[in-house]
């Protein structure tokens, strides 16, 4: 009997790298499990508002099992609880996969909550080390795994299917402040990147990614030349073309290594007070936070792998 599997995933327009591991995981489920019907559920957004007049969408599905990714282990999981009882009544079993902490200091939320729900929950895959080493106390089966944004570099036909005319040099981060070359490396008023790469931004075309633009509520101010859209096809195609990326959001790093760009990831400023970046870690690139580096594909390929024997022992339970 063909198993009914929904994955759960948006919020693209305010953060549009959350589209790089949501089609990340969609292609991995439909690429490895032949014997389960895959659909993208679109997530909750009234669920971060306050009103008692939204339609109860996800509680209404009727799946097999429902599939959540991302940085949701947290006290975030309080929103969805109301939903996760309602599924649970029909049956219906939870899973986690690409997983992150909203935050690391709330491990003893998400323990009391997976022992909450253990029954309920097939597994959790991770996508880093730190939050797995904080939940491996759970009787929940888990497994240390990556970010399934990496799983795109399987796909780059389909989902970064523009070719421009020129390399890149992509700027990706959280405000537009000056650019400068200067041996103080100092971001936290300004972009002053050391002088080894002041030949690079004169020979080539430097665009800056904005990755938030519809997070916005007051004016938008842009570097030039900048890009930005609430659809990651247009992000991705440029992404592959970059000989470069420099950012301090994760997931324009992610990108950048996918399509084989020479990545540096800034940790110094506000982006980076989560502790997200650990994701980066997880695929072998410690050495992003101090200076441009490149992807062990063979190493991606190895920890995707594990993931799919991982899932497929317990996706049909």
């Amino acid at each position: 009997m063909t198993k009914r599997v929904g994955y759960v995933g948006g919020f693209w327009a305010t953060n549009i790298g959350n589209a790089f591991y949501d089609l990340g995981v969609e292609r991995f489920l439909k690429s490895n499990y032949s014997n389960t019907e895959i659909f993208f559920i679109p997530d909750a957004y009234f669920q971060y508002h306050k009103t008692n007049k939204a339609f109860d969408f996800l509680g209404s599905l009727d799946l097999d099992l429902i599939i959540f990714g991302g940085p949701i282990l947290g006290s975030v999981l309080a929103k969805y609880e109301d939903i996760f009882k309602r599924l649970i009544a029909k049956k219906t079993k939870l899973a986690f996969i690409s997983a992150g902490m909203q935050r690391y200091t709330e491990a003893n939320y998400v323990l009391s909550f997976l022992e909450n729900y253990k029954s309920h929950i097939l597994f959790i895959a991770t996508r880093d080390q730190v939050t797995y080493e904080l939940l491996r106390g759970t009787d929940v089966p888990i497994l240390s795994s990556i970010c399934c944004s990496f799983n795109l570099k399987n796909f780059q036909r389909e989902f970064a299917p523009i070719t421009l005319e020129e390399k890149l040099t992509v700027f990706s981060f959280m405000k537009f402040l000056s650019i400068s070359v200067s041996d103080n490396f100092d971001i936290t008023k300004s972009y002053r990147f050391p002088v080894k790469y002041q030949k690079l931004f004169k020979d080539t075309k430097v665009v800056h990614l904005n990755h938030g633009t519809f997070d916005q509520l007051g004016p938008v101010h842009f570097a030039d030349p900048t890009y930005y859209s609430d659809l990651p096809y247009g992000y991705l195609s440029i992404y592959k073309q970059a000989d470069y990326v420099f950012s301090d959001r994760v997931h324009s790093c992610a990108a950048g290594l996918i399509f084989g760009a020479k990545t540096r990831y800034f940790s110094t400023t506000r982006r980076s007070e989560d502790g997200r970046y650990e994701l980066l870690r997880q695929v072998c690139c410690g050495n992003i936070f101090s200076e441009a580096v490149c992807l062990d594909s063979e190493y991606v390929d190895v920890q995707l792998r594990n993931l799919k024997e991982f899932v497929g022992d317990l996706i049909y339970d």
